[in-house]
């Protein structure tokens, strides 16, 4: 999915992985928003509200491995 990324195929990119690749954005932002916080104030704290989106998604990407693990692969993919 990475090399697809990084070479513009966005498509072959969401086909490899569905769930990463659409939550890479959040992962993006909050990963610049704990750079800024440590930069800016030295450390950083975590809102519940941050703490439970992390676990959140931490939950979807395990729901699904599984899912995709067990299930066959034509369900999934029209």
């Amino acid at each position: 999915m990475c090399w697809h990324l990084m070479k513009g195929e966005w498509e072959e990119a969401l086909f490899s992985n569905a769930v990463i690749f659409c939550l890479l954005p959040s992962f993006i932002l909050r990963m610049g928003v704990h750079l800024y916080r440590c930069i800016r104030y030295g450390s950083s704290t975590i809102s519940r509200a941050e703490n439970a989106v992390m676990w959140a998604a931490a939950v979807i990407l395990l729901v699904f491995a599984v899912v995709r693990n067990i299930l066959p692969w034509d369900i999934l993919v029209p």
